[in-house]
């Protein structure tokens, strides 16, 4: 009966911090996925959770959008159905973001084959470009797209970051997390849903 889990333990320097992304991860994983694409949408984050005893657990789909990349091109959430996505709110500014990126790079290296993707929502302050260079030292292969108030919006208004939310391939929303978690919890949570059969 359990709906997306929020789990707090911001860190530390992360409490000043207002709106943008997510964060942390930890390798392992390899298998084969499905092909790219992810879920469509319908409501915002959760639903409440079912009250009987023994009905199936009720989740809320993921709200899909269409943001552009660096280069212009517009990415949809709809275009990785089937696959588990992580959406990462974060900014280059944020330190607690920043110190998540490696993590990330190094889980989505290890699962993407079993097919896994992430989302990087950018929330940059107006008049800053450091995110081609970030992306480059970082070494980060998955999209960055550059956020929207909308789309802060559809998730429940993103107040703090890192905020970040586990899709799975049935497009619904399984975790969301406030603040930079532990490598080995995101892992965990991942390969649990790379386990599920995907929806038609």
């Amino acid at each position: 009966m359990s709906i997306i889990r929020t789990v707090p333990r911001l860190a530390a320097s992360a409490g000043a911090l207002v709106v943008a992304l997510l964060l942390g991860t930890g390798p392992a994983c390899s298998g084969n996925g499905d092909s790219k694409s992810a879920p469509t949408s319908d409501t915002t984050v959760a639903k409440s959770p079912a009250t009987a005893a023994k009905s199936a657990p009720s989740y809320s789909k993921a709200p899909d959008f269409g943001l552009r990349d660096l280069t212009g091109q517009t990415v949809h959430l709809s275009d990785y159905k089937g696959r588990v996505v992580l959406i990462d709110f974060w900014a280059t500014w944020c330190p607690p973001c920043r110190a998540s990126i490696p993590d990330l790079v190094k889980l989505y290296d290890s699962c993407h084959t079993a097919g896994f993707d992430i989302l990087g929502i950018a929330l940059e302050r107006p008049g800053t470009n450091l995110l081609p260079g970030f992306i480059k030292s970082y070494k980060i292969k998955y999209p960055i797209l550059v956020g929207e108030r909308k789309v802060n919006d559809q998730y429940g208004g993103i107040s703090a970051i890192p905020t970040s939310f586990l899709v799975a391939r049935d497009g619904t929303i399984r975790e969301q997390w406030l603040g930079m978690q532990a490598a080995s919890t995101i892992e965990k949570a991942v390969i649990d849903l790379l386990k599920e059969k995907a929806s038609n």
